[in-house]
């Protein structure tokens, strides 16, 4: 639990009474009527300070509906980068991680910090963290129909595109929200007492099968701009298919140009170095526009110079095969592409 979300609960902080001594008040057993399941969800927390106390009872409610961003984001290109002024910024997992964390920090801003009671005997302070079912589910299924909302427009667009490239970056993005949309789905499971929620009218493995489909109409050609190590060419063709759609050198409707640009750092600190970035931009043949660009920072060392260059090599395949798909339908979701300068 950061820093930051705990501040945003302390704001909530709403202490209904505070007891010093005398009897252990049933809540912290877990067994209260005036907090009961049904109505409430709640948590406690202790510590040898009142205010830690309530921070870890807010801590232990928010488990509840813990959001594992590194999971969900894991298959939306996490690791690629986009490379500016030197500067690497997060690229595809900066959508879901914007998208998701701004949810889970808003989540429980209702919730109240309810009781507090002082174990003299211990020295331990306790605090009983408590949310409303029907605050929280109102909020959900309002945030789940705005979702569903958003869902549909994309899909709406997408449907009405010729362009299979934008269809199928307009569909990703119905798919980001779609993933989104079912963690709010299973935290309302938990609310609602039922466990029934409000099931999506769409999953995103058709959303996945509405996207390969549009990749796989898309025939692309390669080209090298630059590339000191000579080994561009063949690991384009090969990020083509991987990336489900249709290599053809003859009825190309986009060409993927490559830049490798290669720096070789030499010896440094018993480690043999090179740097470099690498640049692709796929050209729509027809108009000359960039259907989408993208950059990854490339660092390999290895105990010889040959051992790094191979290194590199590698690095340079694993990327083009397994993210440039997510790193290419991303492009979509922070642009809707530029002119060829």
């Amino acid at each position: 639990m950061n820093k930051y979300r705990l501040s945003v609960f302390t704001l909530s902080f709403f202490i209904v009474s505070c007891m010093t001594g005398g009897r252990q008040p049933d809540w912290i057993s877990g067994d209260t009527k005036q907090y009961s399941q049904a109505l409430f969800l709640t948590a406690t927390g202790s510590a040898a300070k009142p205010e830690d106390a309530k921070q870890r009872a807010l801590a232990n409610l928010t488990k509840i509906f813990e959001v594992k961003v590194e999971e969900t984001s894991r298959d939306e290109s996490s690791a690629w980068r986009e490379t500016k002024e030197s500067a690497a910024t997060t690229g595809s997992s900066a959508l879901s991680v914007r998208y998701i964390d701004a949810y889970s920090i808003k989540l429980l801003e209702g919730a109240e910090i309810a009781e507090t009671w002082h174990d003299e005997k211990q020295s331990l302070y306790f605090a009983l963290a408590v949310i409303s079912r029907v605050q929280l589910g109102t909020k959900l299924r309002g945030d789940i129909s705005s979702a569903d909302h958003y869902i549909n427009i994309r899909l709406a667009n997408a449907a009405a595109l010729q362009d299979s490239i934008l269809k199928a970056q307009v569909l990703y993005s119905a798919r980001t929200a779609a993933r989104a949309r079912a963690m709010l789905q299973r935290d309302l499971q938990i609310v609602d007492r039922t466990g029934a929620g409000i099931p999506a009218p769409i999953s995103t493995k058709m959303l996945d099968a509405q996207i390969d489909a549009a990749l796989a109409k898309i025939k692309v050609k390669q080209s090298v701009l630059q590339d000191e190590f000579g080994i561009l060419d063949g690991i384009l063709q090969s990020a083509v298919t991987a990336a489900g759609m249709q290599y053809s050198m003859e009825l190309a409707e986009y060409e993927l140009q490559g830049k490798l640009d290669i720096q070789d750092v030499g010896w440094k600190d018993g480690w043999y170095w090179y740097r470099g970035v690498l640049q692709l931009s796929l050209i729509q043949l027809s108009s000359e526009k960039v259907s989408a660009s993208m950059q990854w920072p490339l660092k390999s060392s290895g105990q010889s110079k040959q051992q790094s260059r191979i290194r590199l090599e590698e690095e340079i395949f694993q990327l083009l095969n397994n993210q440039f798909k997510s790193a290419l339908l991303f492009f979509g979701n922070k642009s809707s592409g530029h002119e060829k300068q």
